[in-house]
């Protein structure tokens, strides 16, 4: 199966020699912690470059005049303030993320959006169901983790969490499901109005993701409100033990037919002379964990593992991906909670795609919040993923 999604694209010349730098390496529930191409075109209003400060300048004069001496003292105060970051676009009038229009867009034919493989209508129909699931050491093995289709790691507050995006192959449980970040924002609404499965969040998290739903972007299905499509597990402490129910979820909410997050061309191969090297075995780093991965030729996979272990979920499979995709993203505390990190996946970036055993060097490059990923080699030219599943290190730039 060929799947290819075309459109315009801006190319961003990275130096190779930069790029290799950069890429080396029932009862009730509770909220945890809220304290803290088939062708598919989609159109975006808003544009970005990489996230940076913003820095405001105020300066205060004051004067005094001493009369018994005849002296007068001028004294000046500047105050510097440094404003976080957007992901995208402007602040509405609440403060809150400002979001394009959202543009619905029907199901592709007969292709499995998150995989490029064949699939029946039923599924092609299908909403993509985003669960944030745990992964401190407390929290695994999860359940069913290794069964998404796409799973993007983020850091979040000196460890990561994943955002698991299950479609074509759904498990009746998934977890265990944690709270939503900023980053997750932009990732999600790439994905055509998905179901966000989450425990909760902040104050500040809370009110953006019911402002995002609000906006059409997704469907809000958190603990807080769907309380009875989860559960808390026995066997382990709150709160790594809470499981979200996927039938029950689905019934909650429609959400859009699943789009394809890049493209897929089985066929790819990196351009003469732009792999990287072969890639049997490689570490990444995030946030308080180093993964490795292991090509497998026999299964044409990659074998996760973390901590020195394979990464097992309870029923015993090892999480994998026909994929490796490698971002590395501008972080800056994040504006909601200056204790978090950010991520911002709307601009550009240097990464690295696994694929096949071979590693090839390139660009990330994304428009706006409702765009797919435009992988870029060296020369220009587009760098396609194997049809499948895809494993995504959103990794510090």
């Amino acid at each position: 199966m060929f799947v290819r999604h075309r459109r315009a694209l801006a190319l961003v010349a990275v130096p190779l020699a930069s790029l290799a730098a950069a890429c080396s390496d029932g009862s009730s529930v509770a909220v945890d912690d809220s304290t803290i191409s088939s062708t598919s075109t989609t159109n975006s209003t808003s544009t970005s470059t990489t996230a940076l400060p913003t820095t405001t300048t105020s300066t205060t004069t004051t004067s005094s005049t001493t009369t018994s001496t005849t002296s007068t003292t001028t004294t000046t105060t500047t105050t510097t303030t440094t404003e976080p970051p957007l992901a995208f676009g402007e602040l509405d009038d609440a403060g809150l993320l400002e979001w394009p229009p959202f543009p619905l867009t029907g199901p592709l034919d007969g292709v499995a959006a998150l995989t490029g493989l064949p699939a029946d209508d039923d599924v092609t129909a299908r909403a993509v169901l985003a669960v944030k699931v745990d992964n401190a050491g407390p929290a695994r093995p999860q359940w069913a983790l290794a069964d998404a289709d796409v799973i993007f790691e983020i850091n979040v507050e000196g460890v990561t969490r994943f955002i698991a995006m299950y479609h074509s192959n759904v498990p009746a449980e998934v977890g265990p499901v944690r709270s939503g970040r900023a980053s997750d924002l932009a990732v999600l609404a790439a994905a055509n109005r998905p179901l966000l499965a989450w425990s909760g969040g902040n104050p500040g998290v809370t009110a953006e993701v019911r402002h995002a739903a609000g906006s059409g972007v997704l469907e809000n299905l958190s603990a807080l409100d769907h309380g009875g499509c989860y559960r808390r597990e026995g066997s382990r402490r709150s709160p790594n033990n809470l499981i979200a129910s996927t039938g029950c979820l689905y019934q909650r909410a429609a959400g859009g037919p699943a789009r394809l997050l890049w493209t897929f061309d089985p066929e790819w191969q990196p351009p003469p002379g732009l792999a990287y090297g072969p890639d049997s075995m490689f570490d990444v780093a995030m946030d308080g964990v180093r993964v490795t991965w292991r090509w497998d030729p026999g299964l044409g996979r990659y074998l996760r593992s973390q901590s020195g272990s394979p990464h097992v979920t309870v029923g015993g499979g090892q999480v994998s991906a026909a994929n490796v995709v490698r971002l590395h993203v501008p972080h800056a505390p994040s504006r909601i909670d200056a204790r978090s990190p950010e991520a911002f996946t709307v601009g550009s970036g240097p990464m690295t795609l696994h694929r096949d055993g071979i590693a090839t060097l390139g660009t990330w490059q994304r428009n706006g919040p409702y765009e797919p990923f435009s992988f870029l080699a060296g020369d220009g030219s587009e760098m396609s993923l194997r049809p499948g599943t895809t494993f995504v290190h959103v990794a510090r730039q």
